[in-house]
């Protein structure tokens, strides 16, 4: 058996969220059967869980996901966006939005307005990346105003 599969499966269930067997199948481009024995290999290993899901007819459907270990396996970055000048970015690589908000430009001014509404007063909320304005994200710059002469 492949790390490589079970790495590349573990990350299609992190991206795409609970799949059944067949689905990941396809997406990794190996045989059901391999599937079921990375499947095997991982649920022993405490990095993923399952999930039956009846359906009209016929057995339960099985929905693989990741478990909290599972989910331990990739990087969290969220404490590691402080900037050198004491703000931070607030980033955004998929945005959940997009479809509506190309047609709709006040979805994008509603999301900065919470998000200088969510982190108060005393703080300054930026756009520094755009997906609309052909950036490759949309990213926030956060600073604290306390201490500037603003």
């Amino acid at each position: 058996m492949s790390s490589d599969n079970s790495s590349r499966l573990l990350y299609t269930l992190k991206s795409r969220g609970p799949l059944a067997t067949g689905a990941l199948a396809r997406a990794l481009g190996i045989t059901v059967v391999g599937t079921r024995q990375h499947l095997a290999k991982l649920h022993a290993e405490g990095l993923v869980a399952f999930d039956d899901q009846a359906g009209e007819v016929g057995r339960p459907k099985r929905f693989w996901r990741l478990t909290a270990k599972g989910h331990g396996r990739f990087p969290d970055t969220h404490g590691d966006e402080a900037e050198p000048d004491g703000s931070f970015l607030l980033i955004e690589n998929h945005c959940p939005i997009c479809a509506a908000a190309k047609t709709c430009q006040g979805f994008c001014r509603s999301e900065l307005e919470l998000f200088r509404a969510a982190f108060g007063a005393g703080t300054s909320v930026t756009r520094q990346e755009h997906l609309l304005s052909d950036g490759r994200r949309c990213a926030y710059r956060v600073t604290s105003l306390e201490g500037t002469n603003r």
